[in-house]
């Protein structure tokens, strides 16, 4: 019973909603939380600092392609960050997720 956890860093707190918003209603993911954050990065050789809104989004594995595409459409970032990771979870919660996707 695998669940895949999508992590997206977004620019601001609109795109980040609008991100799990369009996940939703697509009936890709069950949930997505949205976290205040602080990144420190590399970019064209300079050190930049953001203040960005972390989306973690919970789906499963089958949803990843789908999701990606939705994601990257939507996200202004020239190179958006998109990481996932699979988590086992409790049946309760694997069946409650399950019933909200459509595939």
């Amino acid at each position: 019973m695998d669940v895949l956890m999508i992590y997206v860093p977004c620019p601001t707190q609109t795109v980040a909603m609008q991100i799990v918003k369009t996940l939703l209603e697509s009936r890709l993911a069950g949930c997505g939380n949205i976290y205040p954050s602080k990144s420190m990065y590399q970019w064209q050789g300079k050190m930049e600092t953001e203040d960005e809104w972390v989306v973690v989004i919970k789906t499963l594995p089958e949803c990843y392609t789908i999701a990606v595409e939705k994601i990257t459409n939507l996200h202004p970032y020239e190179v958006p960050a998109i990481l996932d990771w699979k988590v086992g979870v409790n049946p309760a919660y694997y069946d409650w997720l399950k019933a909200q996707i459509a595939l």
